[in-house]
């Protein structure tokens, strides 16, 4: 009977899922932990077949643990527990090496789970059986800050990334660096992975594109070879096909042509020649077509990521510059004012204030607002959303009103006091900075 070790953050509902796992005389084939050293304390004692961990984990997370158990058990196969609201995240369905299961919330939704575990097993990897690409894909989803050994399982060969709140900052292998040096490792079909101590240190963004971007690009380049590969073969098909058949019209014609055999080779051996000539000159024309138009379109994506990033540093600038009183000082006037930003989706806060007695900073604002845009922008279409948008959060430490322009990307929010009454106003307000910025284009 296979083994299964769940890993949950909710000390409640693994007390209800392990007296259900008593109840139902399954003690012995489903373990529980509520953090990832605990887990690794019970696969050390137990012969564990398939580890069901969340991602968010208190002291180590999940990919950390994966990672952890990956040397001293590589055979245990992984599988990562997904809110129901994201199992359909366009980005996480990509990710095919990787098994996701709806993390369960209720008892009934658990006895479900226990019924699906067969299939787990039977779909899920073990971790150094996962894409180096989509492993990646992972890290950048959960926004982890960390130092990620990479090892070559076929060559030995070793490599190290930096990762900052998801966005990869620096990558080194061998001699090459930066770019040059992910590029490089993406390439690689098997990998171990590592987290590395970080410490103290200080890392400066030497990659300015993002992880997608370079694993399209390492898509297209690989797309082109395999087209190049198989152009190659379909010409070295054409011309054994070719030969074979010449060879059975020679033999015919021999048999029965004994006096014209030497005239009739050479006019086949020409017609041959001639055909195979004029079929390799196309297939070269059409292999440097494609090849040209491949690098024509690679340019022209660079110049426009290049020509908006630029546009959107130029409004992020001038919003920097706008005087605080006039932009956001209409915003302090409401009652119930803890603070207001304008910033953009990366969360990089452009202009900010605070009231003095504020316990949340303008940081916290932006980082949970950007988190409930963007899943909101992924369940709906493009013509769903207006010139303006607004979100409201109600929350323990108060209410978040925002406003974000779908053109630019750009966020105004302000933070009020749990009792404030006035949202209304906070509205008319927010929509009026989103104006002056939307000006600012």
């Amino acid at each position: 009977m296979k083994k299964v070790l769940i890993v949950l953050n909710d000390a409640i509902l693994l007390s209800v899922f392990k007296s259900w796992a008593f109840r139902a005389r399954k003690k012995d084939i489903l373990f529980f932990a509520k953090e990832g050293k605990e887990a690794i304390e019970i696969m050390r004692s137990q012969p564990i077949n398939l580890l069901i961990t969340e991602l968010s984990l208190s002291e180590i997370d999940g990919l950390e643990l994966a990672t952890a158990i990956c040397v001293p058990y590589p055979q245990v196969k992984i599988a990562f527990f997904i809110l129901p609201a994201l199992a359909e995240n366009e980005a996480l369905k990509q990710l095919t090496s990787i098994y996701f299961i709806n993390r369960p919330n209720s008892l009934r939704e658990f006895i479900h789970l226990d019924s699906v575990i067969e299939v787990a097993d039977f779909q899920a990897l073990p971790i150094n059986h996962i894409a180096i690409t989509e492993f990646l894909t992972l890290i950048a989803y959960q926004k982890k800050t960390c130092l990620l050994g990479i090892k070559n399982e076929i060559t030995e060969q070793k490599g190290l990334m930096y990762f900052q709140q998801g966005v990869l900052y620096d990558a080194v292998y061998g001699d090459l660096k930066a770019e040059p040096a992910v590029i490089e490792m993406l390439n690689w079909e098997w990998a171990k992975f590592s987290f590395k101590a970080i410490a103290n240190k200080q890392f400066r963004r030497q990659i300015q594109t993002t992880l997608t971007i370079l694993i399209q690009r390492r898509k297209n380049f690989s797309n082109v070879d395999t087209l190049i590969s198989e152009i190659n073969m379909a010409e070295e098909s054409f011309q054994l096909d070719e030969q074979a058949r010449l060879q059975t019209e020679l033999a015919a014609k021999l048999q029965m042509q004994a006096l014209e055999k030497e005239q009739a080779i050479a006019a086949l051996v020409a017609e041959t020649q001639t055909k195979l000539q004029t079929q390799q000159a196309q297939i070269q024309k059409a292999t440097a077509a494609l090849q040209t138009q491949l690098a024509s379109e690679a340019e022209q994506l660079a110049q426009q990521q290049v020509q908006a990033r630029q546009r959107e540093e130029a409004v992020f600038i001038k919003i920097s510059k706008l005087d605080l009183l006039v932009t956001l000082g209409e915003l302090q006037e409401i009652k119930g004012y803890v603070g207001s930003a304008i910033f953009d989706m990366s969360g990089q806060v452009a202009l900010k204030h605070s009231a003095t007695n504020a316990t949340h900073s303008i940081e916290e604002i932006s980082n949970i607002i950007i988190e409930v845009i963007q899943a909101a922008v992924e369940t709906v279409s493009n013509a769903e959303l207006g010139a303006f948008n607004f979100l409201q959060i109600t929350a323990d430490g108060g209410i978040f009103e925002a406003v974000w322009a779908v053109e630019n990307q750009f966020i105004v929010a302000i933070l009020l006091k749990p009792e404030a009454k006035n949202t209304g106003l906070a509205k008319i307000q927010l929509l009026k900075v989103g104006e002056i910025i939307h000006g600012l284009l």
